[in-house]
């Protein structure tokens, strides 16, 4: 999953253009998912151990872009439908 930009945290105006949004593969991602999922039941504290903090910040911080990204997305179809 991408990095979040600092700008992208920060949803702007919807109706602008001109911002570039990242392809994602879905199929690919949820495939990671399902992956990570299945290997942090066989080890639980590779998130949350307290020497992971950082580790649990990132991975949030990517989720939230990755969702930030599906909305706007999902807006412009929506946009374009009507």
């Amino acid at each position: 999953m991408p990095l979040p930009q600092e700008d992208d945290l920060a949803l702007s105006d919807s109706s602008s253009a001109d911002v570039a949004t990242p392809k994602l593969q879905f199929s690919y991602v949820e495939c990671l998912m399902y992956a990570f999922h299945q290997i942090a039941r066989q080890c639980p504290q590779f998130l949350t151990a307290e020497e992971n903090a950082d580790r649990l910040k990132d991975f949030r911080m990517r989720l939230l872009c990755f969702v930030f990204i599906c909305l706007h997305q999902l807006i412009n179809s929506n946009n374009n439908i009507f």
